[in-house]
């Protein structure tokens, strides 16, 4: 594979953009590098996603037909980009891998809003009471994560969005359910949405099951 066909500098730490940081945040559940060789692979049923990430890395690969998990893949073949990956923190499984030390606040935002778009599930509850007569409902968030990173993680939703704390991280799963909470995670994540749409930097789907 011509290794030319594909921007290798992106991640390169020098080269600092939101842009970046947005799909760093979409490769933290997204990413896989070989052991044997210098195969980059990006996996999603969600071909929303691969094309973001193929899009910001100017790559001429193909996006592979579905397999039968439903994944499709994304498989840049560059010993340069996996390097610039490892140094991230992606040369790791996933349950190993760290909260990245090195985003800068104005950064933030969009990496979080990578890493929901990759991986986090919202979904509307539904609850009824036959006694009561009553159906309601609420939105929750559920982030499946190892749990040293989904601690970082809500530190710096506690900090930069505003939820509240006291939530138990139990089973490497992360739940939120206050409507309040969800709120400010959407307006964290989806500030200055004006560059973010023009950027094509989110996706469109996520962020209607988001909105309350």
């Amino acid at each position: 594979m011509n290794t030319k066909s594909v921007n290798e500098n992106f991640f390169d730490k020098d080269k600092e953009s939101r842009a970046m940081w947005y799909v760093l945040g979409l490769s933290y559940s997204r990413y896989s590098a070989s052991s044997t060789d210098n195969r980059n692979s990006w996996y999603s049923s969600n071909f929303k996603v691969l094309k973001i990430i193929k899009k910001e890395l100017k790559s001429k690969h193909k996006i592979s037909k579905p397999n039968s998990n439903g994944n499709r893949i994304l498989q840049i073949r560059s010993q340069s980009l996996q390097d610039k990956l490892t140094e991230r923190g992606l040369g790791v499984p996933k349950n190993q891998r760290e909260f990245p030390k090195n985003c800068g606040t104005e950064y933030l935002d969009y990496f979080v809003r990578g890493f929901f778009d990759g991986i986090v599930s919202c979904s509307t509850r539904l609850r009824v009471s036959k006694v009561k007569g009553w159906k309601t409902e609420s939105k929750q968030l559920l982030i499946y994560y190892n749990e040293p990173f989904l601690k970082k993680l809500y530190n710096v939703l506690i900090l930069e969005a505003g939820i509240r704390k006291g939530r138990k991280i139990k089973n490497s799963r992360l739940k939120i359910t206050d409507s309040d909470d969800i709120t400010a995670i959407y307006d964290f994540i989806y500030g200055n949405f004006n560059y973010v749409k023009s950027r094509g930097l989110y996706l469109p789907n996520k962020k209607d099951r988001f909105e309350i």
